[in-house]
């Protein structure tokens, strides 16, 4: 090493040894403390200490099957809790699949449940991002070609930036796909209309089909989730980072924010 220091001297840089990563530590929650966690829309997440609340379906039944969930609708049922009886509550990849009236729904009644000082953690894509960054020429959706690749997508030309980006938003009317309510390309639409417009243009008549629930449905910015949560009662809305989080309940990484964190918008609120 001294060698090469010597070398790199030149350049005004020099080689330092780093200590080795500290092994993988993991949160242990006590099951029987009094704090009440609760997980809305879980799939195939669990953790020790945490209520799961799912609405069951043969899409997840695997996942499903391998903890235990509380069998909660979102477009149907009131979160089934008392009025300022949870501390915390994680929702991770959920809202891009149900409509706004039921997803304002949800946030009312978070806020009902959830106790003075409480916390909601919301995760879903980033609509804004996803759609600047596939407005240019650029590697970014490598991530997401092996879906394509799936039996869910009918192979025929190399999926584009407008396809990537419809599955994300509104997977119904992504072309090509297998299940799809039409065959339509929107690459004109993309190219002519705002952001906004297109987003609304591609969801306006779309709703949940229980048949498929992985499809995304709908679409969310910072600045429409911040809205929506404002309305439901919650005046403390923070864009948050990922494993940013201000509640200790949701930090740790191996456990929280796993899902696609490189397209994802985070979310939370708390109650004053």
């Amino acid at each position: 090493m001294l060698n090469i220091n010597k070398f790199l001297s030149i350049f005004n840089l020099r080689l330092i040894k780093l200590p080795p990563p500290h092994p993988p530590t993991h949160t242990t929650y006590n099951s029987h403390s009094n704090i009440n966690r609760i997980n809305i829309g879980s799939g195939n997440w669990s953790c020790n200490g945490w209520t799961n609340l799912d609405y069951p379906s043969e899409w997840y039944y695997k996942a499903q099957k391998k903890h235990e969930i509380v069998p909660y609708n979102i477009r149907e049922n009131n979160i089934p809790y008392e009025d300022n009886s949870v501390d915390v509550i994680y929702c991770s990849h959920v809202i891009e699949h149900i409509e706004n009236e039921y997803i304002h729904k949800m946030f009312n009644e978070c806020y009902r449940v959830l106790k003075k000082e409480g916390i909601i953690r919301i995760c879903c894509p980033d609509a804004e991002f996803l759609y600047e960054v596939s407005k240019y020429k650029t590697d970014y959706w490598q991530w997401r070609k092996e879906w394509f690749q799936s039996d869910y997508y009918i192979k025929t030309n190399e999926p584009r930036n407008i396809d990537f980006l419809v599955r994300e938003i509104a997977t119904p009317k992504l072309l090509n796909y297998k299940y799809s309510i039409n065959q339509t390309d929107y690459i004109q639409q993309f190219n002519q209309l705002d952001m906004f417009s297109f987003f609304d243009y591609l969801t306006d008549d779309l709703s949940y089909r229980k048949e498929y629930p992985g499809d995304h449905i709908n679409w969310w910015t910072f600045a429409k989730v911040k809205n929506m949560l404002f309305e439901s009662g919650f005046r403390c809305v923070i864009r948050s980072k990922w494993s940013g989080s201000g509640s200790k309940e949701m930090k740790d990484i191996y456990r929280f924010d796993t899902t696609y964190p490189l397209m994802s918008l985070y979310v939370e609120a708390i109650k004053l």
